[in-house]
């Protein structure tokens, strides 16, 4: 009874064992369970789409026929190069015509330069796209070297300070200098303007004989107050050339300089203003006419602006300066007794700081600009290799676009060649001209017969999508099988404008297939490098397009639909070029997922059949 018992207990066991170890996908939401159903979408890698445009046309082989070569431009015969009953060779030329409408030579010569630009300029922008990266990696290296110099050395802060303050020390030395020199060479030219209207050098002291009594007569006052600020004026650059010849640190003595420059451009504005009012109250005569007036003044009034302008700046510039030179020792101070952490202060050191309020809060403040710096350093180590790597993302997206820019002007220089090749009509195969249609001087427009010509080759005549007819031309090579034979053809002839049925009319002679004619026979267009080998040409209907240039694609990673933004190059028929940085094994989902739900749906994938 115990063992019926054990057994029968064993067995239902096993069997929900054997339940709960199915595979299910379940929803559970308040203790309920629900099966998932399933959501079949179609995926394939992306290198499996490739990057040529080619397709499969059947037809008929058929005896050698007679065509009509007809005009593929509009204008006028130029040239009649054969004769009825020649026989020429492949591709020999029949007629040439003189482009009077469409342009093509210059066209083509546009076109031609414009890929010289293009080259030119994505050749110049990858140039800076490198720069950039090279900067951006220094600068990541060099946030990197100061961060970790932070952190082995606490003290840094006040070296650094101290190299700070030399270097503004020696800036304000050198500035010093300039502004004295400034000054004296700004001096010098108003003397010497002065000069030649006062008299006041030997070289020129009978020159204003004739005028001199005529200056200031209105308000009484001579030429004798401007005469005076061009003595002023004069000593007080001497006392400036002799700062300057004697004194190399200026910033020993600042005040005492401050006040020698700003005595001198004093009197030098007070000679400025005492010459203007001068002429001012002068009278005209036949020596001091009014045009020498006016220039005078004119050029008077130039200084006044001119010294107006150079007092502001130096104000400023003195402010600055005595801002730094009143502070900087006492900072030099504070930032070492706060970066001295192995050390520690000495007694007498943190006696000083607690007596003098003003060395204690700057030694705050410098305790906190240590700290500061250490946080700065490491958020700008973060920082610059962000640059780093944005500056690199910014030359492959940057890259990709101008190879896509690169690729269409290829396009359109192929596509002006293929123009300006129409201006020529060729035998397409080897043959016999039967009949001359034009004469040298007739207008033709495209389609007007030239010439008509017997081939003597077997052909087949197909159609195909105008948009594979633009890159085929007569001459190109295909491959075709027949009667389970692989066989070579050439193009005969090709009609890159559209029938009434949509399809452009492709002709194809194939030399050694006499013993194949009427036999079917499957052609396969293949157009190589009509795209980028670093990019794919997918079904329109996997791609969404957001705008021009941009678009998305699904992408299948660990089980999960994943949106990837890719750029999008030309349109070839019903695939479109997609630019990205994906490899090629990544798969790519070609199916309608707008309807997904993963709550309650489970992906199923399928291969897609190209």
């Amino acid at each position: 009874m115990n063992k019926q018992f054990l057994a029968i207990s064993l067995i239902s066991l096993l069997f929900l064992a054997s339940c709960g170890g199915q595979s299910t996908d379940t929803n559970t939401e308040s203790g309920a369970t629900t099966e998932k159903t399933d959501f079949i979408v179609r995926t394939d890698s992306l290198g499996s789409f490739g990057t040529d445009i080619s397709t499969e046309k059947t037809a008929v082989i058929q005896a050698d026929s007679t065509l009509t070569l007809g005009a593929e431009a509009n204008g006028q015969i130029s040239k009649i190069l054969v004769k009825e009953g020649q026989t020429v060779r492949a591709g020999a030329p029949i007629a040439t015509i003189s482009d009077t409408m469409s342009n093509f030579d210059l066209l083509l010569s546009q076109a031609r330069n414009n890929i010289e630009l293009q080259k030119a300029g994505n050749a110049s922008q990858m140039a800076n796209l490198d720069i950039s990266i090279s900067n951006a990696e220094t600068a990541y290296k060099q946030a990197l070297q100061s961060y970790n110099q932070l952190l082995e050395k606490t003290n840094l802060e006040y070296d650094n300070l101290v190299d700070s303050n030399n270097t503004t020390l020696k800036t304000y030395n050198d500035s010093y200098r300039t502004q004295m020199s400034g000054l004296d060479a700004t001096m010098t030219q108003l003397l010497h303007d002065a000069d030649e209207i006062l008299g006041m050098t030997k070289y020129r002291q009978y020159e204003n004989d004739a005028w001199q009594g005529y200056l200031g007569l209105l308000n009484g006052e001579g030429s004798g107050k401007s005469e005076d600020s061009w003595n002023t004026v004069t000593a007080s650059r001497g006392a400036i050339r002799a700062r300057l010849e004697k004194k190399t640190d200026f910033t020993e003595s600042p005040n005492e300089d401050m006040a020698i420059l700003e005595k001198g451009m004093d009197d030098t504005r007070k000679m400025v203003d005492n010459i203007i009012s001068m002429l001012q109250n002068s009278v005209e005569n036949r020596y001091l006419t009014r045009e020498m007036l006016q220039m005078w003044l004119q050029k008077w009034n130039a200084h006044r602006a001119a010294i107006q302008g150079t007092e502001s700046q130096f104000v400023s510039w003195k402010t600055q300066t005595n801002a730094f030179l009143d502070n900087y020792k006492q900072k030099e101070i504070a930032t070492k007794l706060a970066t001295q952490k192995n050390t520690g202060m000495s007694a007498e050191e943190f006696n000083a700081l607690q007596k003098d309020e003003k060395l204690k809060l700057a030694y705050q403040n410098a305790d906190l600009n240590v700290r500061q710096a250490i946080d700065n350093a490491k958020l700008s180590v973060s920082q610059a290799k962000d640059a780093w790597e944005n500056a690199k993302k910014i030359k492959a997206t940057t890259e990709r676009q101008l190879v896509a820019s690169l690729n269409n002007a290829q396009i359109g220089l192929a596509q002006a060649e293929r123009n300006a090749g129409k201006l020529t009509v060729t035998a397409p195969i080897a043959g016999t001209i039967t009949k001359i249609s034009a004469e040298v001087g007739q207008s033709v427009s495209m389609g007007t017969p030239v010439a008509e010509f017997a081939g003597s080759q077997a052909q087949a005549a197909i159609e195909v999508d105008p948009r594979v007819a633009l890159f085929l031309k007569v001459g190109d090579e295909v491959q075709a099988v027949a009667n389970d034979q692989e066989i070579t053809g050439t193009i005969a002839s090709v009609s890159t404008i559209a029938g009434k049925n949509l399809l452009s009319s492709v002709r194809v002679a194939f030399p050694k297939a006499d013993k194949l004619i009427g036999q079917p026979v499957v052609i396969k267009f293949q157009v190589a490098d009509a795209v980028h080998k670093n990019s794919f040409l997918l079904p329109i209907n996997a791609v969404r397009i957001i705008a021009e240039g941009q678009g998305k694609i699904e992408t299948l990673v660990d089980g999960k639909i994943v949106t990837r933004d890719v750029q999008l190059g030309a349109m070839y028929g019903g695939n479109v070029e997609v630019f990205t940085d994906l490899p090629a094994d990544t798969q790519v989902v070609l199916s309608d997922v707008t309807e997904y739900n993963s709550e309650t749906q489970k992906l199923v994938t399928e291969k897609f059949a190209h």
